[in-house]
């Protein structure tokens, strides 16, 4: 391996310690925040954006028209924010508390296994059954993601639902479903497949000679 090659690898290893004990420190300071919030207050601050539907925000009196020579006028949904004090209640401070430590779940095990792939880089070690197996984990910890946002996206319309009148007539939370994590995922597990391809043509080469 290149020594310029080698050197990227330290750098990224020694990146990759860096926020592995940085998160820690992380977690502790989101569970403090979390806890003084949904614990030790009464209530907790709601802040997201929206779509208001203008068209249905209008009364029947305040719809616009238009003369003998226009058609076909529309009002498009108009982005804006809702802002509002929410009661705490057990279920606010569960689903906070779980939504946290899902991912930092995610988090540390994405680290955790990018840190045993480097330090098999850096043994000089690429195609590895191991190597397989943690690019798996990671593709599986990332793809995660995504079903947990969406999750928490279905528990701020509950809050919504329950809290705000007209809420799904009004306006709607400003959301668009999160596949991101669904495509990275599925990218690094096309990778673990070039590994595993790898590995059985370095064992074919090691078998011939």
């Amino acid at each position: 391996m290149k020594a310029k090659s080698i050197r990227i690898i330290h750098l990224v290893k020694w990146l990759l310690n860096i926020i592995w004990y940085l998160n820690f420190l992380l977690i502790v300071v989101a569970l403090y925040f979390l806890s003084n919030e949904y614990i030790v207050q009464d209530t907790y601050y709601f802040n997201e954006k929206i779509t208001i539907n203008m068209y249905k925000a209008l009364s029947e009196q305040e719809l616009i028209s238009g003369s003998e020579t226009t058609s076909n006028i529309r009002l498009f949904k108009n982005r804006g924010r809702i802002m509002m004090n929410v009661n705490n209640s057990v279920s606010n401070t569960i689903v906070s508390m779980v939504s946290l430590l899902l991912l930092e779940g995610i988090i540390i095990g994405v680290l955790f296994h990018l840190r045993k792939l480097f330090s098999s880089f850096q043994k000089e070690s690429i195609f590895s059954v191991d190597n397989i197996r943690h690019f798996k984990i990671i593709a599986l910890y990332i793809a995660l993601y995504s079903p947990l946002s969406w999750g928490v996206h279905l528990y701020r319309e509950w809050i919504l639902t329950e809290n705000v009148n007209h809420y799904n007539y009004l306006f709607a939370l400003d959301w668009i479903p999160d596949f991101v994590g669904l495509l990275v995922g599925a990218v690094i597990f096309a990778i673990a497949k070039i590994f595993k391809l790898g590995f059985e043509l370095e064992q074919e080469n090691k078998a011939f000679v």
